[in-house]
């Protein structure tokens, strides 16, 4: 059987008379099947994952991943142990509003505000820039 992340192996026996306990294995990070029979060992979507890891469907057979901490590259929030891919990076925050990324240089994984006269991310518009304070000039 299998609950969680954890197979419970069939026992055997020794030839003996005797019984031999088969067992435990941790299936991480894997989740078990949708049976709770054995463990998986591809996956089709996060959930086949344990919590601390996502399913990269990239390799072919899919594999579950672990999770990255801020400022490592991510194309998506589940990615993340923080939940929050912005800007191409992990971020400790969702880095919402204006002038603010999470890619700035000395600063990557951490919500920033935008140096005044700067606007990587053209946020306000062609003829503005950030002011330094999360606003556009």
């Amino acid at each position: 059987s299998c609950a969680g992340a954890v197979q419970q192996n069939r026992d055997s026996c020794d030839g003996n008379g005797s019984c031999l306990d088969g067992g435990a294995a941790a299936c991480s990070p894997y989740q078990c099947d949708a049976q709770n029979v054995v463990c998986l060992t591809i996956c089709q979507n996060d959930s086949d994952c344990v919590p601390t890891h996502w399913c990269n469907s990239t390799p072919n057979p899919a594999e579950c991943q672990p999770k990255q901490g801020n400022g490592a590259a991510c194309g998506g929030d589940n990615e993340c142990s923080s939940g929050n891919c912005v800007d191409g990076v992990c971020c400790g925050s969702g880095c919402a509003g204006l002038c603010r990324a999470c890619d700035l240089m000395g600063s990557v994984g951490t919500c920033t505000l935008i140096p005044n006269g700067q606007d990587p991310d053209d946020e306000c518009l062609a003829l503005l820039s950030c002011d330094g304070t999360g606003q556009c000039q």
